[in-house]
């Protein structure tokens, strides 16, 4: 029975061994983190971002490393693509290869990978807009698509009910009904309510062929020609 526990203890240390050396190992596997964009390279659309996670070294939180030509990557398919001016500051989300990637990237196709690095910072991409709650956009809407800068008055909407696509700059819209009618009009305020009455509205209208204006219009040159 004596022989029993001590076999026991020992296997208790020797479970407590493995689980510690396990738990050694998960902490150098990297799978994602957020991160800061500290400056970026439209050329290469790689960027220098700084997770936002600090990892402790002998029980004390250091700052990690900043991660050095990290490809950003912008939604693209099908010979389309969006992209944003990436600001120094930006959050992102970083993702980390589970394999070396670095032939993939310099080659693409279909590559090996030529070292055993798994889920290593070496291999981090960067996806933006992760920020923090106390970044959520302003005004953001649930029952439509927009594109937009963070300042809310400056967007382009589409909505499925009315079948219509508005582009706001603050009091100015251009505002297209399917199969009815093009808008352009300046309103009083920068308020969200299509509705309101406009100072000033061109219309065109689909079905009557028909321009419809709140006043005459002024001949001239091009005021704005820069535009």
């Amino acid at each position: 029975m004596t022989g029993y526990l001590k076999s026991k203890t020992l296997r208790g240390r020797y479970d407590d061994t493995i689980a510690l050396i396990a738990q050694s190992v998960r902490a150098t596997i990297y799978t994602a983190l957020p991160g800061r964009v500290v400056s970026y390279d439209p050329a290469t659309q790689t960027a220098t971002v700084q997770p936002l996670y600090k990892a402790k070294f002998n029980g004390e939180p250091m700052q990690m490393p900043e991660l050095l030509s990290v490809p950003v990557v912008m939604p693209r398919g099908g010979g389309y693509a969006i992209s944003f001016p990436i600001k120094p500051g930006d959050g992102v989300q970083l993702m980390f290869q589970s394999r070396n990637a670095d032939l993939w990237y310099n080659e693409g196709g279909e590559q090996e990978a030529f070292s055993a690095r798994m889920h290593d910072l070496s291999d981090a991409v960067a996806v933006p807009g992760l920020e923090p709650a106390p970044n959520a956009l302003e005004d953001a809407q649930d029952d439509r698509f927009e594109i937009r800068a963070e300042d809310p008055e400056t967007r382009i909407e589409i909505m499925e009910g009315p079948d219509r696509v508005r582009v706001v700059a603050g009091k100015c819209r251009l505002i297209v009904r399917k199969d009815e009618y093009v808008q352009m009009k300046v309103k009083p305020s920068a308020d969200r309510d299509d509705e309101e009455p406009a100072d000033y509205h061109i219309t065109i209208d689909a079905e009557a062929g028909e321009i419809i204006m709140s006043s005459a219009p002024t001949i001239g040159p091009d005021p704005n020609p820069e535009d």
